[in-house]
């Protein structure tokens, strides 16, 4: 089959007078988004151009003058379709913000100031405590250093409450923990209130959100006499 070069057959035919036209509409969006129908036009085109008969001859000249209209539109809807994109692009990058400061309304802490509380430490009280931080809550399970040599590594003599003990990537986590020492030395910085609020809240007596290794979301579901 031989070449036919399209710029011949358009001086050659009776459309010349659209050829200016005509090819700026198709060479200018070769390279667009509509590069493959403008090629397919242009292979129609040139099967009815060739062919001598008069018919196709005047169905190639309606199909020039169509063609030629409907690409001169083909900038606009590749622009549309641009703008298109881009707003997309926008609304998405809206929403994200949105998103975003959902959630740092509703992820970080937003509790209430500590309430000005005054626990009164009387024998019963501090029964029921040990029961609770050692059998339900097991508070010490975590804030002293085991034994694991032991069956349940139970918690080692004289560490009970002084924190210390490693949770790490070896259990899961996404970095290395420590458990803080929870004995009058190491929280005699908190007021009641505050120690009230660090159990059932997770915010530190300085505004800090803690890891929720400690299942503080659980603790604030107890009764609350049962911290008190």
């Amino acid at each position: 089959m031989s070449f036919v070069n399209f710029n011949d057959i358009m001086v050659n035919t009776p459309m010349a007078k659209y050829r200016k036209g005509f090819n700026q509409s198709f060479d200018s969006f070769l390279g667009c988004v509509c590069t493959m129908e403008v090629k397919k036009t242009k292979v129609r085109l040139i099967r009815y151009l060739v062919d001598d008969d008069s018919k196709k001859s005047k169905n190639a000249h309606f199909i020039i003058k169509k063609m030629f209209f409907t690409f001169k539109n083909v900038k606009n809807i590749a622009m549309k379709k641009i703008f298109n994109i881009i707003g997309y692009i926008l609304g998405a990058g809206i929403l994200l913000i949105v998103c975003s400061l959902a959630y740092l309304q509703l992820g970080f802490p937003q509790v209430d100031p500590a309430e000005d509380l005054v626990i009164e430490y009387t024998p019963d009280r501090i029964e029921r405590g040990a029961y609770l931080a050692n059998h339900v809550a097991v508070c010490m399970d975590c804030h002293s250093k085991r034994d694991f040599s032991l069956f349940s590594g139970p918690p080692s003599p004289g560490t009970i409450g002084g924190g210390g003990d490693r949770f790490d990537h070896a259990i899961g986590l996404p970095g290395v923990f420590y458990a803080q020492n929870i004995t009058p030395f190491g929280i005699s910085d908190y007021t009641d209130g505050e120690l009230f609020r660090v159990i059932t809240t997770g915010v530190t007596n300085d505004g800090r959100a803690m890891f929720p290794l400690m299942p503080y979301p659980y603790y604030g579901k107890m009764d609350r006499e049962r911290h008190l």
